[in-house]
């Protein structure tokens, strides 16, 4: 008997490690535009096992990260250990937007494992249906005879390489261009908000979130420690010391809360009046912030 329990012992030793599992949700799985939905990625791997998880992807995507992942640990039903990256992201353009996520690496050397990740979310419209404003063309016409083919090839190859060369030309100004300060991307996440026709399409309550949101981006950006992942009161005690207006700063985050979780109802001139608040805190922190650079030394006569 003895040796029976020794022997299932050794064999159980000698298994091997279970395969890695990797997997990923999305929720919500559907959206508008500009709303923040999230990706999570879920490796099942023996302990000690390296493993690399992607970054989130930039903003020259339709789908760009608001945050940094999030990393976590856990462990599934049967006790198994689960790692975790959560990717904060938000869609532009609607129809199903396919997530630009890199492969998950899982070990090292040669036994290096690659698992392609392929999450999507499908982006719906605020617009009426009737906004497309579509005119079907004219019917056409009898095909007229047969023509010369050669000089609508040549054309196309023209075209072909002018649109090359531009895409060549953007490629290495925006390789050799400084990366965006945080009021120039606060400053466009604003214009991309009234693009959206929020107002116009009855939804208040969610244009003082957008511009909620693009406040607390923009400290995120100047402010260490700060992010869109802390709680209105977090972010408030985080800011405390460094000279903001943080009267006007926490006004416009509890209005924001109350009209998106307290569902208090709101008109579209408040919503005006907080996006113009908005407007008026990122100069106002911008000035304040370019006040304590301090100025390079004179260089004595």
């Amino acid at each position: 008997m003895i040796a029976l329990v020794a022997l299932a012992l050794l064999q159980g030793a000698a298994a091997p490690a279970p395969a890695p599992l990797v997997t990923w949700t999305v929720s919500p799985e559907t959206v508008t535009v500009a709303e923040p939905f999230v990706v999570t990625v879920t490796v099942r791997a023996a302990p000690g096992t390296a493993l690399e998880f992607p970054p989130g992807p930039d903003s020259s995507h339709t789908v760009e990260a608001v945050d940094p992942p999030a990393l976590s640990a856990a462990t599934d039903s049967s006790g198994a250990p689960l790692r975790r990256a959560a990717y904060r992201l938000v869609a532009w353009e609607t129809g199903t937007q396919q997530v630009p996520l890199s492969a998950v690496t899982v070990g090292s050397g040669a036994a290096t494992l690659r698992f392609a990740l392929q999450p999507q979310v499908f982006v719906r419209s605020v617009l009426p249906a009737d906004s497309a404003l579509r005119v079907p063309r004219p019917a056409l016409t009898v095909l007229p005879g047969v023509r010369a083919w050669w000089p609508y090839l040549l054309a196309a190859l023209l075209i072909a390489a002018v649109a090359f060369w531009i895409r060549r030309q953007r490629r290495r100004r925006r390789a050799s261009a400084p990366p965006p300060s945080a009021l120039a991307l606060a400053l466009d996440a604003m214009a991309r908000i009234e693009a959206l026709g929020l107002l116009e399409a009855g939804e208040p309550s969610r244009y003082i979130g957008l511009h909620a949101d693009v406040l607390r981006g923009y400290l995120g950006g100047r402010v260490q420690k700060v992010s869109r992942a802390l709680t209105s009161a977090e972010l408030l005690a985080t800011l405390r010391g460094h000279g903001l207006p943080l009267d006007r700063i926490a006004a416009v985050l509890a209005e924001a809360d109350q009209v998106q979780f307290a569902r208090r109802g709101v008109s579209a001139d408040r919503a005006r009046d907080v996006a113009r608040e908005v407007r008026a805190l990122l100069d106002a922190c911008e000035e304040h912030f370019a006040k304590s650079i301090p100025a390079p030394p004179t260089r004595a006569a």
